[in-house]
């Protein structure tokens, strides 16, 4: 049932029928931009109809003089090539877009090609290149304020760190467009941005991570008509993920999936890496003919495509293969292979360095040349000057009117400075305020706790010890124990509670993340509302300073949202990078203009803001009136200024 659901899902959502159905009535430039969307929408499902209807749109494009429409079609068109790993053939189209795109001032148009190129470049190894196209589109999609552009931009930089083996970096990058991908709603680019998280995870020799991020990239995408691609990339990532974990049964379901797809989509490059998975499995089955198999067909594809780096890793899988199954003349042969292969790879790499050593060369001396002419011009100019003595004279009193204005721009700059040191020491007189009244506010809570919890308390027991006389019975007297008892009880838990709201015990011996969990677990049992929290990298503990100061920010700010935003789901989470900490804080309560909190009367802000300032930590919060859901975003430096401010506590101690 759920299989037929989910096939008449697809057809019904299906839009080649429906494109083909308005090409005889549409008008040329209609027809244009159909065919560019058909030429799109059939890379997924007939890679030959796709280069027809591209071609045909650049053809009907160019007769009727639509720019627009000649500038989509050669885009889409490349993508399909790009499909076919013919990165030569898509990267001319693209340039050809790009000129009529700059022309029509299309920016969105641009940055999208920029992203594609930069791809291109990355596959061919031209890292420079590939790193200024990528960021060219990132600044392009953040000015027009485009998400789903600026999280693959994100993707695409943080696939440049980690080829730059700047994993950490690259991590942060594929997170941050992970939780932009959530918030537009884009579940493709939340599935590949898994597949980017999970790579990461592995290359850093954490496989349960990657396991993990891999296995909900997978879940992710499955069913995804457009993610076909991603999908079947997914499965094969995940086959490695379980090869390394010796979880082979699972490696081959995935390596079978994968396999499927891509060979449907005619992904070449994607065909090879899963027979070499394949083979590596049969490898550790003991099934060598299938091993060789696969193997031998993988590199039947990888030597015409000139696929290198796959060719690396087959015949190094070969030779081990041979070498296990005792045909020793076969495995020094395709160890022979390898190291000619590695070899290869090795000078292409030193040729480029080369290459670009050169450029390099060529560009300095040009510019070289450059400044001697420069130089002379120059100096003809001074000749030409120095004969006019009234030039000279027009020319001195400019300077004389430019070093006066610079004067009074300095005054005016001190003044300003002055004003903004009196503005600083008022805002840290402000804190201060807040500070003490904090302070205070949480005495008088403490006074108020003692008296109306432990004050009533001790007058109950009293009372009742008040009974027990000479003349009590026994009974009498068992029973005023009893409750007597109940009573210390009640007196023992609402001590906790106190002893809980001053400062937690698990902060100070666990750290942070416990004391947020328990924090977490005490709200949660309430029903009302449903706190978790999430830490990844994070240190092993913080300065106790910091640690304090953010727990308490965070306890203020759960206190707001519970009080105002009629929520019932928080998530807290911490992530920690090399020099400093993020911590988010989301909820699906009642949004707010954030500006209200600097100009309320209350002290939960400016205390909130006290604290942050002394941790030298910034905060930036995402949310408006008539909106669910609200997310607090801040980050906090890890500089260790002071170590001895670190608990020494040990964090096993219960």
């Amino acid at each position: 049932m759920k299989l037929a659901f989910l096939l008449l899902f697809f057809i019904q959502s299906d839009p080649i029928p429906d494109l083909k159905s308005q090409l005889p009535i549409a008008n040329d430039t209609t027809k244009v931009l159909l065919m560019a969307d058909l030429c799109y929408e059939y890379r997924f499902v007939n890679q030959d109809s796709a280069l027809y209807y591209g071609e045909q749109a650049i053809v009907l494009a160019k007769k009727v003089g639509f720019k627009r429409g000649h500038a989509s079609a050669l885009s889409d068109l490349g993508v399909v090539y790009l499909d076919q790993s013919n990165f030569e053939k898509a990267l001319g189209l693209w340039k050809e877009s790009l000129i009529i795109r700059k022309e029509i001032k299309d920016l969105k148009g641009v940055a999208a090609l920029y992203l594609k190129m930069g791809t291109v470049e990355f596959h061919n190894g031209n890292m420079d290149n590939a790193s200024g196209r990528f960021l060219d589109a990132l600044q392009i999609f953040e000015q027009i304020g485009n998400g789903e552009g600026t999280l693959h931009a994100l993707n695409n930089v943080g696939a440049i760190y980690e080829h730059q083996n700047r994993l950490d970096k690259a991590l942060e990058y594929y997170l941050r467009s992970s939780r932009l991908a959530g918030k537009i709603n884009s579940q493709q680019d939340v599935g590949v941005a898994a597949i980017n998280i999970a790579n990461i995870y592995y290359q850093q020799n954490k496989i349960d991570s990657a396991v993990y991020f891999g296995s909900q990239a997978v879940k992710i995408l499955e069913g995804n008509v457009r993610a076909t691609g991603y999908y079947g990339m997914a499965l094969n990532n995940l086959s490695d993920y379980y090869i390394q974990k010796q979880y082979f049964d699972s490696a081959r379901v995935a390596i079978r999936k994968a396999l499927r797809i891509r060979e449907e989509i005619q992904d070449s490059v994607g065909i090879v890496s899963s027979l070499n998975n394949r083979g590596v499995v049969y490898l550790h089955d003991k099934q060598y003919d299938s091993a060789v198999a696969d193997l031998t067909l993988a590199l039947s594809i990888a030597i015409p495509k000139n696929l290198k780096v796959e060719q690396k890793k087959i015949y190094n899988n070969l030779s081990a293969l041979y070498f296990e199954s005792g045909n020793a003349g076969l495995a020094f042969d395709s160890y022979k292979k390898y190291v000619e292969v590695n070899e290869e790879l090795r000078n292409n790499e030193q040729a480029k360095q080369i290459a670009e050593i050169n450029l390099k060369y060529e560009t300095d001396k040009k510019e070289q040349q450059i400044d001697l002419q420069e130089a002379a011009i120059h100096q003809q100019e001074s000749e030409i000057k120095f004969t006019y003595t009234v030039i000279v004279t027009l020319v001195a009193i400019v300077i004389l009117i430019v070093i006066i204005f610079l004067l009074v721009r300095n005054r005016a700059r001190r003044k300003q400075q002055l004003i903004e040191k009196e503005h600083d020491l008022f805002v840290k007189e402000a804190f201060i305020r807040a500070s003490i009244q904090s302070q205070e506010k949480e005495r008088r809570r403490f006074a108020q706790d003692l008296h109306d919890g432990m004050g009533q308390l001790i007058s109950s027991i009293g009372l009742l010890l008040s009974d027990i006389n000479s003349d009590s019975s026994l009974e009498t007297r068992v029973s005023i124990v009893s409750k007597s008892e109940k009573i210390i009880e009640e007196m023992q838990n609402e001590i906790r509670g106190i002893a809980f709201n001053l400062m937690p015990q698990t902060l100070i011996q666990l750290g942070l993340p416990a004391a947020l969990k328990e924090m977490s677990v005490r709200v949660s049992a309430s029903g009302k509302i449903v706190i978790t929290e999430q830490a990844f990298e994070m240190p092993q503990r913080l300065m106790e300073v910091q640690e304090i100061s953010l727990y308490r920010i965070i306890q203020e700010w759960v206190n707001n949202i519970m009080k105002y935003a009629d929520a019932t789901r928080i998530e807290i989470q911490l992530v920690g990078h090399e020099e400093e900490l993020t911590i988010t804080i989301e909820d699906n309560g009642n949004g707010f203009d954030p500006a209200v909190l600097e100009q309320g009367a209350g002290n939960g802000w400016k205390n909130i803001a006290s604290r942050l300032h002394l941790i030298h930590g910034s905060v930036d919060i995402d949310s408006s009136p008539g909106r669910r859901g609200t997310t607090l975003l801040m980050k906090v430096p890890l500089e260790i200024e002071h170590p001895e401010l670190f608990l020494t506590t040990d964090a096993n101690t219960q």
